[in-house]
């Protein structure tokens, strides 16, 4: 597994492992059966072979769905994928659109397990959604993807903006 990430590879950088390739203001494109799958553009990018694992700086990427549909993409400062286990870290200024659902996701530190369906920020992280009319913003959110359905653990508001009326907000807070 991969133990440390530094994008720093002179002489005498302690324990960590130099990655088996790195690139610059790159773009990956990767096919599946001819058809483009997902494409990542980042100013640095780190690929460790073995441990299928890719970490970059200032990167975003774009899934493309099978049927044909609105892709998703997501972009951060900073991203590790593990296409092993299929689990997507990004912190620094993290955005999600999912246009299939009509949300945007913003936050500085999110986890998508793509493999057990669901999307992640720590207990303490601040997180808004953006969708259609409506702006909710909490702490401690949780995303079932495969429902559709999300959760915050607390400090929770929210915003509807209908499109001919000034902004409404609303404010609670869960106890938890």
């Amino acid at each position: 597994m991969l133990t440390a990430c530094s994008f720093d590879y002179t002489e005498g950088s302690g324990d960590s492992v130099p990655p088996d390739m790195t690139f610059s203001n790159t773009k990956a494109v990767r096919y599946s059966d001819g058809k483009k799958t997902m494409e990542i553009l980042a100013e640095k990018l780190e690929i460790y072979s073995p441990e299928k694992v890719w970490a970059g700086e200032n990167i975003s990427f774009t899934e493309y769905p099978e049927n044909g549909g609105d892709p998703n993409s997501a972009s951060a400062g900073v991203m590790f994928l593990d296409e092993k286990n299929e689990v997507y870290t990004m912190g620094g200024d993290v955005t999600f659109n999912l246009p299939e659902d009509n949300m945007k996701i913003n936050a500085d530190d999110l986890k998508w397990n793509k493999k057990e369906e669901y999307i992640s920020s720590p207990v303490d992280a601040e997180v808004e959604i953006e969708s259609g009319e409506i702006t909710t913003k909490g702490t401690g959110f949780l995303a079932d993807t495969k429902d559709r359905s999300y959760m915050f653990f607390r400090g929770v508001s929210g915003k509807m903006t209908p499109e001919d009326e000034p902004a409404a907000e609303t404010g609670r807070e869960s106890g938890q």
